[in-house]
């Protein structure tokens, strides 16, 4: 996909998707991708080990359950099957079951595209660039929802912002657990990075919605 200037634009999507080593041909739909603000933050740990952590499927959470299984490995992607907690802005905090292929390019990059979530289509992409010996992390994500023009303009005004907010919390939870790893490794024990702590920005990089091929 590529960024559009001005008026959306439609798109066709035909969302066929491998499930479980079976084709699964699903109806296409016009939908009207959404780029969600990329959020980043800065990571006190070795960009290894910063990866090894985000890839260790089927490793449980705080609470002890698991965090994703996996279904199926196929080359470099991994059919996973994720467990979110979800919590809106009011009430109570939910587990959000999806699957996802995700796609992993050792150390820089790893993007995840939703066969089975709340939304027609959910593309995420986690990126870790070099902030000295520590990582500089990235999420960036696409999503769009039925209804064309009307289901673009609910997504613009209700679930990019609330989307942004579910991946910036994210973004804080596994920093959290990156460098709680990073405290008890002697592989990759934790290093001085450039500098003190800058402002985390876990905001606004990218406004405008795009068409384009994450979370």
């Amino acid at each position: 996909m590529t960024a559009v200037g001005g008026a959306p634009r439609l798109r066709l999507v035909g969302l066929d998707r491998a499930f479980g080593g079976q084709e699964v041909a699903t109806m296409g739909w016009w939908l009207m991708p959404i780029r969600v603000p990329t959020a980043d933050i800065h990571v006190h740990a070795d960009r290894r080990l910063a990866f090894q952590v985000l890839t260790a499927w089927g490793a449980s959470g705080p609470d002890g359950r698991p965090t994703s299984k996996v279904i199926e490995e196929r080359g470099d992607r991994v059919l996973c099957e994720f467990y979110t907690p979800v919590k809106m802005f009011v009430g109570p905090t939910w587990l959000q079951k999806t699957v996802e292929w995700v796609t992993v390019k050792e150390p820089e990059k790893i993007e995840f595209d939703a066969v089975k979530a709340p939304l027609p289509m959910l593309l995420c992409s986690w990126s870790l660039d070099s902030w000295g010996e520590c990582p500089h992390f990235k999420y960036d994500a696409t999503i769009a929802l039925h209804g064309s023009v009307l289901g673009w303009l609910f997504g613009l005004a209700f679930v990019r912002p609330m989307f942004g907010k579910l991946m910036r919390r994210h973004l804080e939870e596994m920093r959290e657990t990156i460098e709680a790893r990073a405290k008890r490794s002697r592989v990759f024990p934790q290093r001085p990075c450039p500098g003190d702590e800058p402002a985390d920005h876990l905001g606004v990089t990218a406004l405008e919605p795009a068409a384009t091929g994450a979370v």
